[in-house]
């Protein structure tokens, strides 16, 4: 676990290897697509456990984290009906409105749970489930909302702070409930549906390329990056009967996010083969797409130019 090794001495990271994960994340356009920490702190966003039922400990690992990150303040909020009264629900509207903060924002939770959404760099949203024990960062900048569960109505949190204790936020929409920020324009749940999704995107491309001959059978294959997210081909299937509940959903670790939908009369879908030089492609060109193809035409083009060791296409 990386909090284990990256802030806390060795005497600590035992201990904490130990300890259940308790902190759960997910995609809200798609919920059995789950986050990995890896995303998470790509956006910047650090997460710890901290031990609340051991106090010595607690307090130790505590001070270590506030030290490391220079937090020098700190305050509790609580956020529930029976404290702050006739504005529960216009404070948690306020939360809950798309926005940022000029710093970090810093929450361990002592009691209750929550939910932080944040904006992967595609704009889609992560939801990510904080209870008791729980010690997040969100970096300045980061888009983001909160919120509490329904069932629960509360949640008691230390707030730190590397200056003066604030809370100023700024929204990302001028009005409450823009379309952009709660609907299915562009932003928002629905904004990996239809022809922008790639699970449909790489079906339907294979589709084409089997019909015009530059894929065969089970050859070749095809990912597609988006946001924070990989979106890849199974190995053995045919082309041109790949659909969007075959496609595996990665980080840019190769961590699986989500496993395609199996068939019950079927043998499970296999990553491709290919996979790990996918990963290259994207993690070292940057790329957006990879499509790989056993087509003798392909291979025949890049032998064009026997001087260099790739073809670029442009």
């Amino acid at each position: 676990l990386w909090f284990a090794h990256h802030l806390i001495p060795d005497l600590f990271v035992t201990y904490y290897c130990e300890i259940r994960f308790t902190m759960k994340a997910w995609y809200l356009d798609d919920n059995d697509c789950r986050c990995t920490l890896h995303i998470l702190r790509e956006l910047g966003v650090l997460y710890w456990f901290i031990p609340l039922d051991s106090t010595e400990t607690s307090s130790e690992i505590l001070a270590q984290i506030k030290s490391e990150r220079r937090y020098v303040n700190e305050d509790e909020i609580e956020v529930s009906e029976a404290k702050m009264g006739a504005v529960f629900d216009e404070k948690l509207a306020i939360f809950f409105r798309e926005h940022s903060h000029v710093d970090e924002e810093v929450r361990l939770v002592l009691d209750g749970e929550g939910y932080f959404d944040v904006r992967d760099s595609a704009d889609m949203w992560i939801r990510i489930h904080v209870t008791r024990g729980d010690l997040i960062v969100l970096p300045a900048g980061c888009m983001h909302r909160f919120t509490i569960l329904p069932e629960s109505k509360k949640i008691i949190a230390k707030r730190l702070f590397q200056n003066a204790p604030k809370w100023e936020a700024k929204n990302r929409f001028n009005e409450p409930n823009h379309p952009h920020e709660i609907g299915k324009i562009i932003y928002g749940l629905e904004s990996l549906s239809g022809e922008d999704n790639p699970r449909n995107i790489i079906p339907d491309i294979c589709h084409q390329f089997y019909n015009l001959e530059w894929v065969s059978g089970t050859g070749g294959g095809m990912a597609i990056k988006h946001g924070n997210r990989l979106f890849m081909a199974p190995s053995g299937v045919m082309k041109e009967r790949l659909t969007p509940s075959m496609i595996f959903t990665l980080d840019n670790q190769g961590n699986i996010l989500e496993q395609p939908q199996q068939h019950p009369r079927l043998r499970p879908y296999k990553l491709s083969e290919c996979a790990p030089l996918f990963m290259h492609a994207f993690n070292i060109r940057q790329a957006g797409a990879v499509l790989h193809s056993h087509s003798l035409n392909v291979v025949m083009a890049t032998l064009l130019d026997e001087s260099s060791d790739e073809l670029v296409l442009s």
